[in-house]
């Protein structure tokens, strides 16, 4: 199939699928980002009046410069906005009619107020202090300059604390789709993964239920890493259908790994 078949099949498949998700389920997670959208000075006219760096090689071409020296860049935040795979993946489908349970990243103690929105669609956990991502938009593509120290609390005790093991097991269980994404980012989504493939799934009824995973480019992540917890992958489909996404470059990166 050409890409425009391709395109069209799922469209039309997306739109005969779509009455039927009202009675669908879903437990989502695990990342969060709050995402700052901003501007990069080049000169500022007064307090209220500026003009934007506007390509990332003029950018790249003022921090050049500035090597053996110093500089001083000011940012404009122009707007905050929920982020991160599992909240943007979650959101959707909740405004497509979905009844979805988040878990993830999303605020401590309380979900940041970026996620007030989602908020009214979906039932949100949180589990520790949301990533932050300073976007610098440019006319030619974006910077993205990631925070990601909280994430490592993304982990299968602060799990187990913040929601419960039992709650855990009895939102699965009631769950069409049982989504973990973002695995690049989240230095300890594997060991969830463990768990679920070894604690959860094997104590859910057995129905149709679709376990679908992004591991978000691993480009930085370990081979040894990859492998690993694809076998994790492989464990759970025991258990539950098993849906991997992965765009062109994951999947050549996923191909390497496996010697495929």
């Amino acid at each position: 199939m050409s890409r425009q078949e391709i395109c069209r099949s799922a469209s039309a498949k997306l739109k005969s699928a779509a009455g039927n998700l009202k009675s669908k389920r879903a437990v989502i997670g695990m990342d969060g980002f709050v995402d700052s959208i901003i501007d990069v000075v080049d000169k500022r006219d007064n307090y209220q009046k500026y003009s934007r760096i506007s390509t990332i090689e003029a950018f790249g071409q003022k921090i050049v410069a500035a090597a053996g020296k110093s500089a001083n860049y000011e940012f404009v935040v122009k707007q905050r906005k929920l982020g991160g795979n599992g909240p943007i993946y979650a959101n959707a489908l909740a405004i497509a009619g979905m009844d979805v349970d988040y878990i993830g990243a999303l605020g401590d103690p309380e979900p940041d107020p970026v996620f007030a929105d989602f908020a009214t669609r979906a039932r949100l956990y949180s589990l520790c202090g949301a990533g932050l991502t300073d976007a610098l938009e440019f006319d030619d593509g974006k910077l993205m300059l990631g925070k990601h120290t909280t994430l490592a609390e993304v982990n299968w005790k602060t799990l187990c604390e913040k929601v419960g093991l039992e709650k855990f097991i009895a939102m699965c269980e009631a769950a069409d789709l049982i989504a973990m994404n973002n695995w690049t980012m989240l230095p300890l989504l594997g060991e969830i993964w463990a768990h679920v493939a070894s604690d959860v799934l094997p104590k859910l009824s057995q129905r149709h239920r679709l376990v679908f995973i992004d591991l978000a480019d691993p480009e930085k992540r370990t081979a040894q890493d990859i492998k690993r917890d694809l076998g994790t992958l492989t464990c759970m489909q025991n258990h539950a259908k098993v849906m991997l996404g992965l765009n062109l470059k994951e999947a050549a990166q996923v191909a390497t790994v496996l010697g495929i």
